[in-house]
């Protein structure tokens, strides 16, 4: 009887298994979550310093405004009130003054200055001191000092002195007209500009000791 039960349980056992269809198949796995996607890099890219380079700035200069009308220069053509520019000789001369070509010029034949205006300037040492007469388109000596008005042969004349320097620029001549003295006396200076005469330019270059 004890065989017969085991019999029963063993049969009903491989009954059982026979029903399972083989070994019991594996547990599904539970389904993966899809992974989540790697960061993307970042849409700006780093920043770069930037390279320094010269910057192209173009100026706009505004157009120079004409020069305003002035009164006519020196040398231009004299005016019914002034002189005619002409080469001029002092009969005067302190004694002991002669001429000194090295400090003198005239103009030669042909050149002529501003106003096409010609210009002389005649240089005369002795004892020490010096005189010089210049006339036409020069300029006259940069000399600062007290300032009077005077009268030379009847017009009017500036006379700066400083010291024992002193000139005379005489107006109402086409261009300039100086005398400048120094180690001259007031009185003398003013004789030398009176007695100042017309003289050929020719002949003033040759007391001078210049050739044309």
């Amino acid at each position: 009887m004890n065989n017969w039960l085991r019999w029963c349980v063993a049969f009903a056992a491989a009954m059982s298994c026979a029903g399972c269809g083989g070994s019991p198949a594996p547990a599904a796995a539970p389904p993966e979550s899809p992974a989540a996607p790697a960061p993307s890099p970042a849409a700006t890219a780093p920043p770069i310093s930037p390279s320094p380079r010269p910057l192209n700035v173009e100026l706009e200069i505004a157009p120079t405004a004409p020069p305003a009308a002035s009164t006519p220069a020196p040398g231009q053509a004299a005016s019914p009130t002034e002189t005619p520019f002409a080469y001029l000789w002092p009969e005067y001369l302190p004694d002991g003054m002669a001429p000194s070509p090295d400090e003198s010029r005239v103009a030669r034949d042909g050149e002529l200055g501003q106003g096409d205006v010609g210009f002389f300037i005649v240089t005369f040492n002795g004892d020490g001191r010096k005189l010089i007469v210049g006339g036409g388109s020069v300029e006259a000596l940069a000399l600062s000092g007290t300032i009077r008005t005077v009268l030379v042969g009847g017009r009017g004349a500036r006379l700066v002195t400083s010291g024992d320097q002193r000139q005379l620029i005489l107006a109402g001549t086409q261009g300039t007209l100086f005398v400048y003295g120094s180690g001259i006396e007031e009185q003398e200076l003013l004789r030398v500009a009176e007695s100042l005469r017309p003289i050929d330019v020719r002949e003033l270059r040759e007391r001078v000791g210049q050739e044309g």
